[in-house]
């Protein structure tokens, strides 16, 4: 029988990051470092080694467009307590070629977080890139709403005096659905379902 080939194994380079990544990055032109993961197999075998984990991935956040910046931060620090990370302002040129838009963009990206989520608000200053918020429903394909798990009554009463609004229709006594100023769904549920599932995992509650 013949001797089975090894696989090579998926090699852990230190590689660095090209200027115009470390623009985007809001860290001006200095070179950025970064860890990756580097196979020298073909691109099944890499398929095969994402599925074995060989590879790594950092989930780096959920991007969010919004009409009015200040709205969405005061919105979502005020009523859901996230907070500020950083602000930066991309070049035109490099922003619009990765999102596929076109220029002008005077684009700026804020960062926010909370409970290890990150969440980008996206705002674009141009004209031709000024849109009127669409009011999507729970059907429709793509990402569809946030969930988090709080004090449902005091959420609700923020949500509106900052410009959200609730949806009483969906409110069913332990769950109830608001939008953020631009519409986009949040899902209210008690602390109960998270210290629920805390525990299912071994976790202690949170005090």
């Amino acid at each position: 029988m013949a001797a089975s080939r090894a696989r090579p194994s998926a090699r852990v380079a230190l590689v660095s990051v090209r200027p115009q990544l470390a623009v985007l990055l809001g860290g001006g032109r200095n070179t950025h470092t970064m860890w990756r993961i580097r196979d020298d197999v073909g691109r099944g075998d890499v398929r095969r080694s994402m599925a074995m984990s060989d590879e790594r991935f950092v989930f780096n956040h959920l991007g969010h467009c919004v009409t009015d910046l200040d709205r969405s931060r005061r919105f979502y620090e005020a009523v859901l307590g996230f907070e500020f990370w950083r602000e930066i302002r991309p070049p035109d040129a490099s922003s619009a070629r990765l999102l596929g838009l076109s220029e002008p963009l005077d684009m700026t990206a804020c960062y926010l977080r909370r409970d290890g989520l990150v969440l980008e608000l996206l705002h674009f200053g141009a004209v031709n890139h000024r849109r009127t918020p669409a009011t999507r429903a729970l059907d429709e394909p793509g990402l569809t709403h946030l969930s988090v798990s709080c004090d449902i009554d005091a959420v609700r009463r923020r949500a509106v005096e900052y410009g959200g609004e609730v949806l009483d229709t969906t409110d069913i006594g332990v769950a109830v659905f608001i939008r953020d100023p631009d519409g986009q769904l949040i899902e209210l549920l008690p602390l109960a379902y998270a210290d629920h599932l805390a525990g299912a995992d071994g976790v202690e509650p949170a005090p």
